[in-house]
């Protein structure tokens, strides 16, 4: 005899999600450092997520200079090959 209702179904288990490959930076920013980032933005008018991704490259430019010019050295290689 079935029951009145709808019919019992077992929910199917949730695939998890895939493990992080870094973590988020966000959680990394101070109030002092949101603090700068404001009082940047105000005085520029440049969003803080642009301010953000010009101090990254910025930041990358500065403590990886010979990664850069290995990769220009290369790009002027292959300019000069096929030209």
């Amino acid at each position: 005899m079935k029951p009145y209702g709808p019919e019992y179904k077992p929910r199917a288990p949730k695939p998890k999600a895939p493990p992080a490959k870094y973590q988020w930076p966000a959680n990394k920013i101070t109030p002092d450092d949101m603090a700068i980032l404001y009082h940047l933005r105000a005085r520029t008018g440049t969003p803080i997520n642009k301010l953000l991704q010009e101090a990254i490259r910025k930041f990358g430019e500065v403590s990886l200079p010979q990664a850069e010019s290995t990769t220009r050295d290369a790009e002027a290689t292959s300019e000069d090959s096929g030209s």
